[in-house]
């Protein structure tokens, strides 16, 4: 009978191949496709840190503007509503960094809305904000990532705006701005 070294047996080896970590035990071996135990993406470096504007356009309204400060989704909203053509509300972040890459919005549309987004980027807040990076229609209660494209530069600043500009209310609860380098 072999002689076993149950100090050697009991080593554990960690090994990832193709996605998948592989972990073995003595001669005992253990696939862990899913990644679980393992450490999840990094923080989103940048995302709205303050909130240096508002604005309510006709009888439209800004709602828990602080509920867009943050780098995660934590369940808190700002909301843009717009009743009547020309309503709606703006809200101006302040990054936490010199963000570059793409743009995408956490959130979603209130029950029945189908809200005009428009979302702006601004280095200086001078008078550099340009045309808007993402101009569409936003419908659905199911929280996703809103995606508003890459602009072209770095920006410090980033406008949302949620109108009624074409006789369609607006109703748009955003949680997040995360930017993807």
């Amino acid at each position: 009978m072999a002689d076993i070294n149950p100090v050697a047996a009991m080593t554990l080896i960690e090994t990832t191949f193709f996605g998948a970590n592989y972990f073995r035990v003595g001669s005992l071996q253990f696939v862990d496709s899913l990644g679980i135990g393992q450490p999840g993406p990094p923080p989103n470096p940048y995302y709205v840190s303050s909130i240096t504007h508002t604005q309510a356009y006709g009888s439209g309204a800004v709602n828990n503007p602080n509920g867009l400060i943050g780098s995660s989704n934590d369940g808190s909203y700002v909301q843009l509503w717009g009743g009547n053509p020309n309503d709606g509300g703006q809200i101006v972040g302040w990054m936490s960094q010199t963000a570059h890459g793409h743009v995408y919005l956490y959130g979603h549309s209130g029950p029945g809305y189908y809200t005009h987004l428009y979302v702006w980027v601004s280095y200086n807040n001078n008078g550099d904000w340009g045309n808007p990076i993402s101009v569409q229609t936003v419908s659905g209660t199911n929280d996703r990532w809103i995606d508003c494209n890459t602009p072209s530069g770095n920006f410090r600043y980033i406008a949302i705006v949620g109108i009624d500009d074409n006789g369609m209310s607006a109703n748009i609860f955003i949680d997040s701005v995360k930017v993807q380098p």
